[in-house]
């Protein structure tokens, strides 16, 4: 590729990376010989060329380990045995990543969060390309089970308990998705898969609930039916269950809103609306 303002690719990528490392803007763009607007005209016009999968890979690449090129004696870039004090394995990881995905939803900066653990972004970034590269040999199965095991459910557990603390709510629930999915599905005549996936994802959205809480739920309340179900035989159980479904019909159900600031005292909203 050509070099712009007299700046290689490799070069522009292995700078992006050092700031992200803490070097200081003014030392990244003295060791590429440049002036700030030159800097900043050549950082437009490369990212704009980011379009290229092959580009981005490479960019990556040099992003995540970019003591190289000019800044090869004297980059800011530690080594993995700095990240690996921190995420010091594929399991620390996974908890880092849920753990930061909370912390943003809560409007906590990135950038800060990975500060407060001792780590810059740069050294995020090349833990996450170390680890994705492992993940990507592992098997499937064993995958699962690594989010699995290293997915603290407590979070989750307290939002259930809080905002769906009984089985109606959750069937409650159910039947917005349902009704959001039959709707989306009706006005698409190629009926695919991803409008049903896009329609639940909006509801879930509309109501404040993350699809990893849905899951959880998901999951809790499953292993509850399948209990109900051997205790009280299929007949009672669904006829039980068509009860709350009638029900949740009525209005008379209503249904959790987390983006409500009156569901934090009262754990639920009025009827549901359809």
């Amino acid at each position: 590729m050509e070099k712009i303002n007299g700046i290689s690719f490799e070069d522009w990528a292995a700078g992006c990376g050092q700031l992200t490392h803490g070097m200081p803007e003014e030392q990244v763009i003295a060791t590429l010989g440049v002036e700030l607007p030159v800097w900043q005209d050549t950082m437009e016009k490369f990212t704009e060329k980011l379009s290229d999968p092959d580009l981005i890979m490479k960019y990556t690449e040099i992003f995540s380990n970019p003591n190289v090129g000019p800044f090869a004696g004297g980059g800011q870039a530690t080594g993995e045995e700095d990240w690996r004090k921190v995420i010091p394995d594929h399991g620390a990881f996974i908890r880092l990543q849920r753990e930061m995905n909370i912390a943003t939803q809560k409007g906590v900066d990135a950038a800060q969060f990975l500060e407060d653990k001792g780590l810059n972004i740069g050294q995020y970034s090349q833990a996450s390309m170390a680890f994705m590269q492992q993940q990507n040999e592992m098997d499937s199965a064993d995958v699962y089970k690594a989010y699995k095991e290293n997915s603290s459910d407590l979070d989750h557990k307290e939002l259930m308990d809080k905002y769906f603390p009984e089985y109606e709510q959750y069937i409650a629930l159910v039947y917005a998705l349902e009704v959001a999915v039959n709707e989306a599905m009706a006005q698409d005549r190629f009926k695919l898969d991803s409008t049903a996936i896009h329609a639940q994802r909006d509801k879930l959205n509309e109501l404040g609930i993350d699809q990893n809480l849905y899951n959880y739920m998901y999951d809790y309340y499953s292993a509850w039916e399948q209990e109900q179900l051997e205790k009280q035989g299929n007949e009672a159980f669904n006829a039980y269950r068509f009860g709350i479904i009638d029900k949740v019909k009525a209005g008379n159900v209503a249904i959790a809103n987390v983006n409500e600031e009156e569901s934090k005292t009262e754990g639920l909203t009025g009827d549901i609306e359809f």
